[in-house]
């Protein structure tokens, strides 16, 4: 019968575990100095190597003749835990017997003597899935353990598991893989197994599988039988990862200024049954990866996307700009949640992402600053502006799209929205200065970020929020007064050219 290989190419020896060197070294000195702890926990994602571990660990601590802490796999004992014909280690599912009764036929077994093995060995595979009453329990098991008894507690859910139990374990946190190692190890059962892949699918897996080995050799197995027959756009496809190609063609569409492209990619996209909602999470993960690469310049072995592409698009856009991206894809997949027809949703938030695209050299101009620097920003943007008689009287507009911007502040604060309802805007260079009192604008100055986003939305510039002062008169009389100059100026002029003029 034919072994995935997964199965076939699971490490049997610490040699062969890759990526976990802290863990090996640890779980091999315990091995070699005779100190067995009576129980471990493995933490961490799928497919890092738990199960292997545990199993390897099972295995060298009850071999006949180990090397350097590795079981020989050549003895009596090592053949027969390989072949799970030894019945003093047993490997247990919580996820399917995770009831009272299951944990407590393992305490009246652990109180006899091992039949053949030095130590019984319990390797209880996703753990956190017992009960309450299981986990109460296996805690008095687990807090005066028999003698020769060893439980090893795999779980990739470990805030799931209760203190009590956490702190009677040695805890071993395994973590993801790096690309670059299951890369080596992909080719490397590749050449063993006389695959003819090409480098190009063997790297697209291994970004793929983010960072588990068993995903990755299971995607192996499911593209060895089209080797040589098959490209990168099959794979994409027998895989279900097409999206991440498809994500970079809607979004090189956008910065290019072709929506139309960008819209029609998505129509195929919704036509092949691709979930909208997993494809606004990686839509989301696209401008994460922006701006990581933006803000460190490092891309991070999770991207799964064109790193060329990746360096492209980061130097041709500020980071505020994909940061604001990122906030519009977050609130499109919240949106996602509560409404059936999902792809209207994503159609709506490109459009708003092309429309910030178009005032990218609006944006270039604007510093950035950082997250730790929000405080520092609302002191500086946010200001108290004093006006004289002249600020008033000449460079000073009423901002006519005030009431749709109060409309939108209703989505941060209904409260505040209903007190700027009767309050006027005046526009001058930079400045958006509000005709309000120092209690509202208290209230504008704690949602200074959201509030400036929803100005340049409507407005498409940049200003500083600042308070109205009228110091010297009302802000009418002053308008009034600058009026009444211009015409009194006009009468002068009609009348040295001989003009005589009557204002009614």
């Amino acid at each position: 019968m034919y072994k995935v290989l997964y199965r076939k190419w699971r490490p049997k020896t610490f040699d062969e575990v890759i990526g976990q060197e802290y863990v090996v070294d640890v779980l091999r000195k315990h091995v070699l100095l005779g100190s067995v702890p009576h129980a471990l926990m493995f933490c961490g994602a799928r497919g890092t190597g738990k199960t292997s571990c545990a199993k390897i660990f099972a295995k060298a601590i009850n071999c006949l003749n180990s090397k350097n802490g590795n079981p020989c796999l050549e003895c009596e004992m090592c053949r027969g835990i390989e072949s799970s014909s030894v019945l003093d280690v047993s490997e247990i599912d919580a996820a399917s017997n995770n009831g009272v009764e299951n944990i407590r036929s393992i305490i009246g077994e652990v109180n006899l003597a091992p039949s053949s093995a030095k130590y019984r060995v319990y390797i209880i595979d996703e753990f956190h899935m017992l009960s309450s009453g299981a986990f109460n329990a296996f805690l008095r098991t687990l807090e005066e353990p028999p003698k020769n008894v060893v439980f090893i507690l795999a779980t990739t859910e470990y805030h799931k598991i209760p203190r009590t139990i956490v702190s009677r374990c040695q805890k071993f946190d395994f973590h993801r893989i790096s690309s670059e190692l299951i890369k080596k190890r992909l080719k490397f059962v590749s050449e063993k197994e006389n695959f003819l892949l090409d480098d190009k699918i063997i790297d697209l897996i291994s970004r793929s599988s983010e960072g588990s080995v068993r995903d990755a050799l299971s995607m192996l197995d499911q593209c060895a039988n089209f080797a040589g027959d098959v490209d990168e756009s099959l794979v994409c496809d027998l895989l279900g990862i097409s999206d991440f190609f498809q994500v970079e063609g809607i979004f090189e569409n956008i910065f290019s200024d072709d929506l139309k492209g960008a819209l029609l990619i998505l129509r195929k996209l919704h036509e092949k049954g691709i979930n909208m909602v997993y494809l606004c999470d990686t839509m989301m993960s696209f401008f994460h990866d922006l701006f990581c690469y933006k803000s460190s310049g490092i891309l991070f072995d999770s991207c799964n996307f064109s790193k060329d592409f990746i360096s492209k698009i980061s130097s041709s856009f500020s980071l505020d700009v994909f940061l604001k991206c990122f906030d519009i894809l977050k609130d499109t997949y919240i949106k996602m949640q509560k409404v059936p027809n999902k792809v209207y949703e994503i159609e709506e938030a490109l459009l708003r992402i092309s429309s910030l695209m178009k005032n990218k050299n609006v944006r270039d101009d604007v510093k950035t600053i950082s997250y730790v620097d929000k405080e520092k920003l609302n002191k500086v943007v946010v200001e108290r502006k004093t006006l004289s008689d002249d600020d008033l009287s000449c460079g000073l507009k009423r901002l006519e799209s005030w009431g749709e911007i109060v409309k939108r502040i209703s989505k941060i604060s209904s409260s505040l929205s209903s007190m700027l309802s009767s309050t006027n805007a005046y526009v001058s260079d930079d400045s958006l200065m509000i005709d309000t009192n120092s209690l509202v604008f208290g209230m504008i100055k704690k949602s200074c970020e959201s509030i400036r986003q929803i100005v340049f939305d409507v407005t498409n510039k940049n200003y500083k929020i600042c308070k109205l002062d009228k110091k010297n008169s009302d802000l009418k009389n002053n308008l009034k007064d600058s009026k009444n100059k211009d015409i009194n100026s006009l009468i002068e002029k009609a009348s040295s050219e001989g003009i005589q003029m009557t204002i009614n």
